[in-house]
């Protein structure tokens, strides 16, 4: 990743989540709540104000974390 990347959700519903960015000793850096649509939704996030290294995007939906991915800031 450079200074954006696009997070693909899939959803069966019509929802409201937060993803959040952490680095990797897990203290959350992003937040942003969005509310998805029935199918495969693109969900850009802005990661300029990161420094280069590994991250960690977490999905909450209802407060529990449902999905997680991994990713590096270059």
């Amino acid at each position: 990743a450079t200074d954006f990347i696009t997070v693909s959700i899939k959803s069966d519903l019509k929802v409201h989540v937060t993803l959040v960015v952490a680095d990797i000793t897990n203290v959350n850096l992003i937040k942003q709540e969005i509310d998805l649509e029935p199918g495969d939704n693109k969900v850009p996030l802005k990661l300029a104000n990161l420094r280069a290294g590994s991250y960690i995007v977490y999905l909450y939906f209802d407060n529990k974390q449902i999905a997680r991915a991994k990713f590096q800031k270059i």
